[in-house]
């Protein structure tokens, strides 16, 4: 069974919360079986930068028209169908930030399909190359949109104008052809020469995690986390401890330096408003926090960027998607 639910509003649909930067008519539809898809065509009239925590999953992230910037913490992903359609397959196996650039006056048409890990382990078999690829945090591999994908995709994305049994068996079909068009491509999987750590985690950790990544941006109590997982403080800093091999403390500091570290070599922020967004009161504490985790001050790192961006002026790179 699936839930249709149509989407038509002035939001970016990267988040509910988002201001009103777009035009668009989307379809939002959840299966039984743990798959969620949601997409449409969407117009923007103002630039933005969307930010937010991506939970446990793997995301296929397909793209008919437009031109698509965005990123999973320090993955960046370009994806351009000027010519042609084109995809993506990104894993996460542990909450990351998602980024996403918008510039005025974009129109996309893209969809994405989200599958919980688990869809594939009840399936695969013990060998397949896709273990890796599901084991691998943020492994990305490109998708080729065939004609027939592009056609299920529009298919799933029309409005179901009535909610009977015999409409929604045939969308489940509709949905299971696409999965099996899409694994049937990650088979094809190769790793990279130096492999991404494989990361594995219990599920008290998952859920320890999960709620630090969605709160990096305010303050968060130790006594907030415990009460979110049904522990006390004292099993919650042990356990952390235990599996993480750095207190709960040090990894929000370590967490909030990352994303921050990304914003601003991304442009997205400025050295001030990354100090206040992830929790320093001046950015000087900031700068000093920042050198110390990663021997550079933000400061420096802009002027990288900067030298870098001039020599690369005259350039035109052209990414087809994810690095591998």
């Amino acid at each position: 069974m699936c839930i249709d639910t149509p989407i038509q509003s002035q939001q970016s649909l990267s988040r509910q919360s988002s201001t009103q930067t777009a035009e668009s008519t989307a379809t939002r539809l959840t299966f039984d079986n743990g798959i969620l898809i949601h997409g449409g065509s969407t117009s923007h009239d103002k630039s933005a930068n969307v930010t937010y925590s991506a939970s446990e999953s793997i995301v296929f992230t397909l793209l008919i028209k437009g031109e698509l910037h965005f990123g999973y913490d320090h993955l960046d992903c370009h994806l351009d169908a000027t010519g042609s359609a084109k995809g993506i397959a990104v894993n996460i196996t542990k909450p990351c930030c998602f980024q996403r650039q918008i510039n005025k006056g974009e129109h996309v048409k893209k969809v994405h399909i989200v599958v919980k890990p688990e869809w594939f382990r009840s399936r695969l078999e013990d060998q397949s190359p896709v273990n890796q690829f599901i084991d691998t945090h943020l492994a990305n591999w490109e998708i080729n949109v065939t004609s027939e994908i592009n056609l299920l995709v529009t298919e799933l994305l029309q409005p179901m104008e009535h909610q009977t049994l015999a409409n929604n068996l045939v969308r489940e079909q509709h949905v299971n052809l696409l999965m099996q068009l899409l694994v049937q491509q990650l088979y094809q999987y190769t790793p990279p020469a130096v492999s991404p750590q494989v990361t594995h985690t219990s599920n008290e950790l998952a859920q320890i995690i999960e709620f630090i990544e969605r709160n990096l941006k305010q303050p968060v109590a130790l006594s907030e986390i415990a009460r979110h997982v049904c522990m006390s403080v004292s099993s919650l800093q042990r356990h952390f401890k235990e599996e993480m091999g750095e207190t709960v403390q040090q990894y929000i500091r370590k967490r909030r330096l990352e994303i921050a570290k990304i914003q601003i070599e991304k442009g997205l922020m400025s050295i001030s408003e990354a100090a206040y967004s992830y929790g320093y009161k001046h950015p000087s504490n900031f700068s000093l926090a920042f050198k110390k985790e990663f021997g550079i001050s933000p400061i420096e790192l802009v002027n990288i960027q900067a030298e870098t961006h001039e020599r690369n002026s005259n350039r035109r790179p052209y990414l087809m998607a994810c690095p591998q």
